[in-house]
Parts: C-alpha cells; sequence; structure tokens
C-alpha cells in the first residue's frame, strides 16, 4: 500500500517538475529570442 502512494507520488512529481521546466524552458526562450531582436533592431 505504501509503495503504491510513494510510486504514484513520484510520477505525479516527475509530470509536475516537467511542466514547470517546460514553462521555465518558454520563458527564457522567449527573453532569448526578445534579447535577439532588440540587438538587432540597435544595429
Amino acid at each position: 500500500m505504501v509503495p503504491d502512494t510513494e510510486a504514484l507520488l513520484s510520477i505525479g512529481m516527475i509530470k509536475r517538475s516537467s511542466e514547470q521546466y517546460l514553462v521555465i524552458r518558454n520563458k527564457c526562450y522567449e527573453q532569448f529570442l526578445s534579447m535577439l531582436f532588440q540587438e538587432g533592431e540597435s544595429k
């Protein structure tokens, strides 16, 4: 009983962390693109 709930919790943690990772990666990518765009405009 206990190992099952632990496994479910760990799977939920992995899912949640991967979603957070995707959100963070998208934000970083957007910032990177905006930085490139600003550099291109300033030249």
